[in-house]
């Protein structure tokens, strides 16, 4: 089964954590955008995990389905951002307490929160 990257996405942007679940779990375990997300922001252009979408758009359902469900917390994106990075890129605060509260750190991105006044 092919999973339709658009409506996965839209699925995540909108934080539609009901419809996330009808997705067989197993078969988004490890899933990347293997092209560009349908939005123009160049932190999406590198074949993000769904985590870090998830992460980057403050979808704190669905971050929170991912993290119940065992979603690995260490994929990255082909440049090696983390989920760190696409939350502090973000800037939802919810999404960092989520994520710290995961045992994830941030010392190494305050310069990364700074670049973006958040």
């Amino acid at each position: 089964m092919q999973i339709d990257q658009k409506s996965l996405f839209n699925i995540i942007k909108n934080d539609d954590f009901l419809e996330l679940q009808h997705y067989d779990q197993n078969l988004i375990a490890n899933f990347k955008f293997s092209t560009k997300p349908p939005d123009d922001d160049p932190f999406l252009s590198d074949s993000p995990p769904i985590i870090g979408v998830a992460a980057f758009y403050g979808s704190t359902k669905c971050l929170n389905h991912l993290i119940h469900s065992s979603f690995s917390l260490f994929e990255f994106d082909n440049k090696k951002r983390s989920v760190q990075y696409f939350g502090v890129a973000g800037g939802n605060l919810e999404i960092i307490q989520i994520l710290s509260q995961c045992n994830l750190k941030f010392s190494d991105y305050l310069h990364l929160a700074a670049s973006f006044d958040n």
